[in-house]
């Protein structure tokens, strides 16, 4: 047989009979592509949502890291003993301000509700600080005292003024023989920057409500203070120097010696003036032999001979002796580790508001 060919369908044939090709497929126009400045605008955007989102979370984690981190602390043992003769061991160093005082109460909160711990000893090592810290603080050791504890201070190398301060309710106080302390007084400063704006062709404008015309705002970084502002100042400050001297007389009691005598100095600007002065409360340093002849101090030795001081206090046999460290979050390393920014937002805030402080430093 032969073989039959099967003819093309009717939609394939053309007039002739022959097979058409297909239509050629043509590609479909090209698109429209938006100006650079519109693409450019659209990632910009996507790419700050994305952003802020990620800094959104980060900031939630950061916090509740922070506050786990801020609910405990390491404990290092120095010392092995018998676990209910422990003596604590906390170090106060740096200025003293908001932070410090929080911390000061999480430990002071975590010792006085441990049966264990029958002895406190605070190492000191401060120039001092804000006055309501340093006020928080001796209250809170204060408290301590009274949950049982004995309380023994080891001064470091600085400890005066507002560090002396928290220093005062310990039943004996330890300096080193290099330690300065003393420097019982307050003091008032801020920066006034009055006449530097000018050079810039920057100019300052205050303007208060009538009737606040004398006090609003008096203590600024762009006026001069008037005499009556100094004069006003002067006066708070002396009220806060005598709570000062209460805290250091209730502390100290029999031990302390006090000599009152009238003293002529000469000032910076040349002229003499003569002061009636209480040694140990005219604001001086003094060294550790110096604080031992007023009373201030009741030994001079190192931080162990605190401890066993502490531990002897309260009669413990066999003292175990523990560091207490806050314990650090994540975040918190971390943004001490990377750099900070080029202008401080602290360091404006330190220039605008003025600070009653109880702190030694020396003048450069």
């Amino acid at each position: 047989m032969s073989e039959t060919t099967m003819p093309p369908f009717e939609s394939d044939l053309g007039q002739t009979g022959r097979v058409e090709p297909p239509p050629p497929v043509r590609p479909p126009p090209p698109r429209r592509r938006r100006p650079l400045w519109k693409r450019l605008l659209i990632v910009g955007v996507v790419l700050l949502f994305i952003v802020a989102v990620i800094g959104g979370v980060s900031h939630v984690v950061q916090l509740k890291i922070s506050r786990l981190a801020d609910g405990g602390m390491d404990v290092k043992v120095l010392e092995p003993g018998h676990d209910d003769q422990v003596v604590a061991v906390y170090e106060v160093a740096g200025v003293i301000d908001g932070k410090q005082a929080g911390r000061i109460k999480l430990f002071c909160d975590l010792v006085s509700g441990d049966p264990n711990v029958k002895a406190v000893v605070l190492r000191v090592s401060s120039p001092g600080g804000g006055i309501s810290a340093c006020d928080r603080i001796h209250k809170m050791l204060l408290d301590l005292k009274g949950d049982g504890k004995k309380l023994v201070v080891s001064m470091g190398a600085v400890a005066a003024s507002g560090g002396y301060y928290i220093s005062a309710p310990a039943e004996c106080v330890y300096a080193e023989p290099t330690t300065i302390t003393g420097s019982i007084g307050v003091l008032g400063c801020w920066i006034v920057v009055k006449g530097t704006l000018e050079k810039y062709g920057a100019k300052a404008v205050v303007v208060r409500s009538t009737k606040t015309r004398a006090w609003k705002a008096s203590l600024n970084p762009f006026e001069d203070p008037a005499d009556y502002q100094i004069e006003s100042i002067r006066k708070l400050l002396d009220v806060m120097q005598e709570r000062f001297e209460d805290v250091v007389r209730d502390g100290r009691g029999d031990k302390l010696v006090t000599t009152t005598a009238e003293k002529t100095y000469t000032g910076a600007d040349g002229k003499k003036f003569t002061v009636t002065e209480t040694l140990p409360f005219n604001g001086s340093i003094y060294t550790a032999d110096e604080a031992m002849d007023m009373g201030l101090i009741d030994e001079v030795g190192y931080l162990d001979e605190a401890i066993d001081s502490a531990a002897d206090l309260a009669g413990l046999s066999d003292p175990k002796v523990v560091q207490y460290i806050r314990r650090k979050g994540f975040f918190e390393q971390m943004s001490e580790a990377k750099a900070g920014p080029i202008i401080d937002p602290n360091v404006i805030d330190e220039i605008q508001t003025p600070k009653l402080m109880m702190i030694w430093k020396v003048e450069q």
